[in-house]
């Protein structure tokens, strides 16, 4: 057991009621303690001039019944009237003034992240109430909130994730008929050099007419590192090369660029654009064909960076030009423990980010370690038991100018938000005409003087229908883990 990621950077958070009914209840303790404390200054007087205080005392026992629903109370009477209120552990609540909660809901992310509730006791400091409360509905609620549904948020986001990767796995595969004029990928987070290199295999970029009629076919060998146009002499590109390789292959019928993280392809003249693997030797980096890699045809897409499969590798640039990424750790029950704010070196490769998030001294190595997966994918295996938690708690880092933030580009402390899911919606151009999905497959098999699209070709659309079968988690298909999501949440 170790570390858990439970927050995002810079967005929110999601269990909104909750929140709400967290901050209804630390309103009531405090009315509650404001007039138990307001009765025992009024059952003093009482009790020391020797008049009759049962009703300010019956007053406050009702008020003592409700308060012990929603905070657990140790009650002490008072020699001279009234009652000493106590947490569990201890801490004063009332009977020498009164104790205060607060509650700040948060957008930082993390377990407890959606908002501390602290408990200050008359002339003292403000403490954690997860330290010091052992139930009652507030504590309940709170580890409802940072705790099971908090863990339901996550499986959502991991579900809706992994359906939008399968569907644009499938969608990257196809193109509509015509083809379109432009594909725009999404937002890798990274330099085209450093997402270019690790590619292996052979993919094809295509000009078509409106009749679906082969004008330009640019070969690009991966293993080879070369492209060919038109079946002509290979000619070499290197990764930082590779864009304006590509664009002078296209010219003058297309073109491409990169911009904000993301590749866009072009055809001109009425001309669209389309992408194919190899059969024999298809293209993949992170498990993703050059197009799904890059995103050129997603049908479902979002607004934030939803993949962490970044294909980064020791080796690579890190490309980070310095900043801080601050962890907030958590214990089990959501209770605070520490902040730990990490440097990020400036520049250096994967390998010396991993060392500064590894150090013991100046990150979260006494923890447990981070390590890239194949697919570039940053996970942390924990050595603490029980469980801590961990979520980005404030990041001041940037992966080029204008570019994703260490926790966003490898989701720390974000993948289990509902916000993470909430991202997602279809393509505003399918939405607006259903036509322009990809439902059929570019075909360079076909005899000279045929269609390389064609009109009736569904074996686009088979393979959308077959995205549910898709083994997304292991060996289950994202149709039977719906099944058992809806369960888990039943149950």
């Amino acid at each position: 057991m170790g570390l858990e990621s439970d927050g995002v950077g810079r967005s929110g958070r999601p269990g909104l009621a909750t929140g709400v009914n967290v901050g209804s209840a630390v309103s009531r303790v405090n009315d509650l303690l404001s007039q138990i404390e307001a009765l025992n200054v009024d059952i003093s007087r009482q009790t020391v001039a020797g008049r009759d205080a049962s009703g300010a005392q019956g007053v406050q026992a009702q008020l003592l019944d409700e308060l012990s629903t929603l905070i657990d109370v140790r009650v002490q009477e008072r020699a001279e009237g009234g009652l000493t209120l106590r947490t569990g552990s201890g801490m004063l609540l009332a009977g020498n003034g009164a104790a205060t909660l607060s509650y700040a809901p948060s957008t930082s992310g993390g377990a407890g992240g959606y908002g501390e509730v602290s408990i200050t006791p008359p002339g003292g400091q403000p403490r954690p109430l997860l330290d010091h409360a052992r139930s009652g509905e507030l504590k309940g609620l709170l580890e409802l909130r940072d705790g099971q549904i908090d863990a339901v948020s996550r499986q959502l986001a991991d579900f809706v994730t992994d359906t939008a990767k399968a569907l644009n796995a499938a969608h990257n595969v196809a193109s509509a008929v015509p083809a379109p004029t432009s594909l725009t990928g999404r937002n890798t987070g990274l330099d085209l050099p450093t997402a270019i290199g690790g590619f292996t295999g052979r993919t094809t970029v295509a000009l078509t007419d409106a009749a679906g009629m082969l004008q330009r076919r640019v070969d690009i060998d991966f293993d080879a590192g070369t492209m060919s146009v038109d079946g002509g002499a290979a000619t070499a590109f290197t990764p930082a090369g590779f864009l304006g390789g590509l664009n002078a292959a296209l010219a003058p019928m297309g073109g491409a660029s990169f911009a904000g993280g993301a590749l866009s392809l072009s055809a001109a003249g009425g001309r669209g654009v389309a992408v194919a693997d190899d059969p024999a030797a298809p293209s993949v980096k992170a498990g993703k064909s050059f197009s799904a890699f890059f995103g050129l045809n997603d049908l479902v897409r979002s607004s934030r960076i939803t993949d962490f499969d970044t294909g980064l590798r020791p080796t690579d640039p890190s490309g980070f030009a310095g900043g801080t990424t601050t962890f907030r750790l958590t214990a089990a029950n959501g209770a605070p423990l520490r902040e730990v704010t990490v440097a990020i070196p400036v520049g250096g490769t994967m390998a010396d980010l991993l060392t500064a998030l590894n150090s013991p001294s100046g990150g979260l190595g006494l923890y447990g370690g981070f390590a890239l997966d194949a697919k570039g994918r940053l996970g942390f295996t924990g050595s603490t038991t029980p469980a801590i938690g961990f979520s980005a708690a404030g990041d001041t880092t940037e992966r080029g100018p204008g570019g994703p933030l260490v926790s966003e580009l490898f989701g720390l402390g974000s993948t289990g938000t509902a916000a993470l899911a909430q991202g997602f919606a279809v393509r505003d151009d399918v939405r607006a005409d259903p036509r322009r999905l990809a439902l059929a497959r570019l075909d360079l098999s076909v005899a000279a003087g045929q269609p390389v699209l064609a009109i009736g070709d569904g074996r686009g659309a088979l393979d959308l229908a077959a995205a549910g079968d898709a083994a997304a988690s292991g060996t289950m298909s994202l149709s039977r883990r719906a099944a058992d999501f809806s369960g888990s949440i039943g149950a």
